[in-house]
């Protein structure tokens, strides 16, 4: 399970750190990832310029990823089991490398997502050899990514991906959305 919920959290969450410095507001937003496949997965996410949060659903089962800078650490909550797995903080590798000094962007130019206005660039990040992104980004004036269409190289495979962003809200995030509750236990490692 440890493993299952570390490799969700590396899939789910290619928005926490972006462009490079990141967003310039808080906000909230509801994303949507889809494969070539056409799997869907929703995300609740929540993003301060020191903390990030992450809601989502592995199978029936709901986790909550929260990155905690200033602490040093990410943490995986698995609500139902009231159980969660700590870990240090590192540099993202779930942003497909393009917040990494070497991602590219070039601007492509202004184009409206739904009715939010935003620029269109080409993108290209690796957060490994193993981990590649190629594709489009379109991001708010703040910085806020609320779209990708590209593919993504893990290894050997190639596949195609996409993100929307619906509800977006800017402004203030609640803190207390980022505070791991005292009653859930460490998950054991095998």
């Amino acid at each position: 399970p440890a493993a299952a919920l570390a490799a969700a959290t590396f899939l789910l969450a290619p928005a926490m750190a972006w462009a490079q410095t990141g967003p310039t507001v808080s906000y909230q937003a509801d994303r949507i990832f889809q494969d070539e496949r056409g799997e869907r997965v929703k995300t609740t996410f929540y993003y301060t310029p020191a903390r990030q949060r992450l809601d989502y659903l592995v199978g029936a089962q709901r986790l909550v990823t929260i990155v905690d800078r200033p602490a040093n650490r990410i943490v995986i909550l698995a609500p139902r089991g009231k159980t969660k797995q700590t870990l240090p903080y590192r540099a993202p590798g779930w942003d497909f490398g393009l917040s990494a000094p070497g991602a590219t962007f070039e601007k492509v130019g202004p184009e409206k997502v739904g009715d939010i206005l935003a620029i269109k660039y080409k993108a290209k990040g690796a957060a490994s050899a193993q981990q590649v992104f190629d594709g489009f980004a379109w991001l708010t004036a703040q910085r806020i990514v609320i779209k990708l269409d590209g593919t993504v190289r893990r290894g050997g495979a190639t596949k195609r991906f996409y993100m929307t962003t619906e509800n977006l809200k800017v402004g203030p995030v609640n803190p207390r959305l980022f505070l791991v509750p005292p009653d859930y236990e460490e998950m054991k490692r095998k």
